[in-house]
C-alpha cells in the first residue's frame, strides 16, 4: 500500500533550499540524510533541481521525500510493500528434492508407500503452515500510520523553515 502526503513548501530563499530539505529529510528519518541529494529534471519549464531522500524501515517499507522548490511541495510517499520479494533460493529446489527422495526411502525401508506419502505431507503441510504464518506476521509489521508520519512531516518541514529564518 502507498500513502502520499504533500505540504506546500514555505517560502525558503533559492539559496537555502539545499539546506533546508537535507533539514527536513534528516529530521524525518537520520538514515535518510544518506541518500540526500538533487536531480536534474528537464521540462517544458528548463532545467530544474527536485530534491530526493529515501530511507528504508526495519519491516522493509519505504520512505521517500521529495522536495520540488519550483512547484512549491513537499511530498512524502510511505510504501508498505517494501523490496520486492527475492526470487526462490537454489537450495530450497534441492531440499525438496530430498525431502521427496527421503520419504520415499522411509518408504521402502519400510515396505510402506502409506508412510512415505505421509511423511512427505507432514514436512510440506508443516513447511508451507510456518511460510503463511510468516508471510502474514510480515504482513502485520509493515502497517504504516500515515496520520503519525503526516505530524512527522510538518514538524520537520516547521523546524526546517524555523532554521532558515
Amino acid at each position: 500500500m502507498e500513502h502520499r502526503i504533500r505540504v506546500d513548501l514555505p517560502d525558503v530563499p533559492a539559496e537555502k533550499t539545499e539546506e533546508f530539505a537535507a533539514q527536513v529529510a534528516a529530521d524525518l528519518s537520520p538514515e535518510m540524510s544518506g541518500t540526500f541529494g538533487a536531480i536534474q529534471v528537464n521540462d517544458a519549464g528548463g532545467e530544474r533541481e527536485i530534491w530526493t531522500a529515501l530511507g528504508w524501515q526495519e519491516d522493509g517499507s519505504s520512505v521517500y521525500l521529495h522536495i520540488d522548490p519550483a512547484q512549491h511541495k513537499v511530498e512524502l510517499r510511505l510504501d508498505t510493500k517494501g523490496l520486492e520479494p527475492p526470487s526462490r533460493a537454489r537450495w530450497v529446489d534441492w531440499l525438496l528434492i530430498a525431502t521427496v527422495a527421503a520419504s520415499a526411502t522411509a518408504g521402502v525401508v519400510c515396505r510402506s508407500w502409506l508412510l512415505a506419502i505421509a511423511l512427505l505431507g507432514l514436512v510440506l503441510g508443516t513447511w508451507i503452515a510456518l511460510d503463511l504464518r510468516r508471510q502474514k506476521t510480515r504482513k502485520r509489521r509493515r502497517s504504516i500510520d500515515p496520520h503519525a508520519w503526516n505530524e512527522r512531516l510538518h514538524a520537520a518541514v516547521e523546524r526546517a523553515k524555523v532554521i532558515d529564518d
